[in-house]
């Protein structure tokens, strides 16, 4: 039976038959647009505003393209009066070939695109060895990032759950509903205590 939005992914089930009972995270209730949001994404959220830059070393070059691109995002949240094309200052603006937009562009986008999300979390889940949970978006929002904390705790998968996605609408541990997106998040083989936010727009 699917839970209803109220209990949006609330509930990290098991994957293994032999863990305790007590390795399922409860099922607080979710409202949406309530009081369950936080600051701004930090940690591995900033790689997810990064997604397709290079993760190449070029020689000459401090970093790759994602590792400078994620310090940007990290500046720009620590920094609120910065505006993006000052966050991005120095990147270069020609096209290459292959590439959509220029690396500066790519940037400011993405910064701009961090900005504009509000965070929802989830209250702390008991995740069983590579049980699931996750956390879903206000009804008429949907899902530009998010990921989990504390940022210690190990996993075996964080993402987002939205139409093109290789499991949506269906997950170990719940069905989306039409139009309903989130950011799941699976254990890996340890028992851990998971906060899993989702930034939402």
């Amino acid at each position: 039976m699917r839970l209803p939005l109220k209990l949006t992914l609330a509930v990290a089930a098991l994957t293994v038959a032999a863990v305790p009972a007590m390795a399922v995270a409860g099922g607080p209730s979710y409202s949406p647009g309530g009081p369950n949001y936080g600051p701004p994404p930090h940690g591995n959220a900033y790689g997810f505003f990064c997604k397709g830059e290079s993760k190449k070393h070029v020689k000459g070059q401090k970093g790759t393209a994602f590792s400078r691109c994620v310090k940007r995002m990290a500046r720009a949240d620590r920094n609120d009066k910065m505006s993006p094309g000052q966050v991005c200052k120095g990147l270069s603006k020609k096209h290459k070939k292959g590439e959509k937009g220029t690396a500066f562009s790519r940037c400011v986008k993405s910064v701009a695109k961090m900005r504009a999300g509000v965070r929802y979390e989830s209250p702390p889940m008991i995740f069983g060895p590579n049980g699931w949970g996750g956390w879903s978006c206000p009804a008429g929002t949907t899902v530009i990032a998010g990921g989990y904390e504390p940022s210690t705790a190990t996993v075996a998968f964080s993402g987002p759950a939205k139409p093109g996605e290789t499991m949506y609408p269906t997950y170990p541990h719940y069905t989306f509903a039409a139009g309903e997106t989130g950011w799941v998040v699976q254990n890996d083989n340890d028992q851990e205590t998971i906060t899993v936010f989702v930034i939402c727009s």
